[in-house]
């Protein structure tokens, strides 16, 4: 595999805000700062990223806690109470 393949399988696996920091850098390292039309994330869109990015860890915490299969929350939690004498 050629640099270039490997450069390109990698850029693949990328999400698109990594793209276009890549991009950017790239622009930087070849001095071509009036080639590129990828512009910095706006605080908007790294706000919305790091809001998405919150919901799948959440979605992936909701996830790991269905392992122990709480059914009655309130009775778990005086259960829990009384083994630690409160």
């Amino acid at each position: 595999m050629t640099i270039r393949q490997e450069a390109y399988r990698l850029i693949d696996d990328l999400t698109d805000d990594n793209v276009r920091l890549m991009v950017l850098l790239m622009t930087k390292i070849t001095g071509n700062q009036g080639y590129s039309s990828v512009s910095a994330p706006s605080d908007h869109e790294r706000s919305e990223t790091d809001r998405i990015r919150a919901f799948e860890e959440l979605q992936r915490l909701r996830k790991t806690a269905e392992a122990y299969q709480f059914s009655d929350f309130e009775s778990e939690r005086e259960a829990a109470m009384r083994e630690k004498g409160l």
